[in-house]
């Protein structure tokens, strides 16, 4: 018999794992992702709802936004009629209020930060489900200010491209223009051979 309940568990807990991925439908720690433009993401579950906040690095002493999304952990799609409520507490601990705003996307909402100082910030989000309130936090959000650029704008490395193609351009014109003083000087030296000809017939 309890060889029996062990199989009859271990099947279960197989069908579980797989019908999920191996994933924990609990509360998980945060997955954060930066893609090559910069966006960070974070994603969190909390029993049956996922998280997904993205942002680019925040900057101190300006406003900042966000995207905020809704899903359920199963099967990706969005949850719905969410008012979440979501603060920012920056380095020091202050508490921001941060404006949500529900934009076109099915369970995708606007966030607008305020301004604020430069550190780590975190996030609260508190939103209604099953009947209850559920608050998750994410944080160390970094809040710095821009890195370096080049005077023009840019990377350093399109800086840099665009210092090798001026480079180039300026070699072109550089031999253009020799080859045009060259072309100049030979057409002079020419003129002058051609009068001091006409000078020694007439002699």
């Amino acid at each position: 018999m309890k060889v029996l309940f062990s199989i009859c568990f271990v099947l279960v807990l197989s069908c579980q794992i797989f019908a999920h991925g191996g994933e924990d439908h609990g509360d998980s720690k945060p997955q954060i992702t930066t893609d090559t433009q910069g966006t960070v993401s974070v994603t969190k579950n909390v029993g049956e709802t996922e998280l997904l906040l993205k942002y680019l690095p925040f900057t101190p002493d300006s406003p900042n936004s966000a995207r905020l999304f809704f899903s359920r952990f199963a099967d990706n799609e969005a949850s719905k009629d969410l008012s979440p409520k979501v603060e920012i507490v920056d380095h020091n601990g202050n508490s921001h209020e941060v404006t949500v705003k529900k934009n076109e996307t099915s369970g995708g909402f606007e966030l607008q930060i305020p301004p604020i100082v430069q550190g780590e910030a975190d996030f609260r989000i508190t939103f209604k489900h099953n009947g209850k309130n559920e608050t998750v936090s994410f944080g160390n959000v970094s809040v710095e200010p821009k890195s370096n650029v080049s005077p023009l704008g840019t990377s350093y490395f399109t800086f840099a491209l665009w210092l090798s193609a001026f480079m180039l351009l300026f070699a072109m014109f550089c031999v253009l223009a020799y080859a045009v003083w060259q072309s100049a000087n030979r057409i002079k030296n020419n003129s002058l051979e051609t009068k001091e000809n006409s000078v020694v017939a007439e002699a």
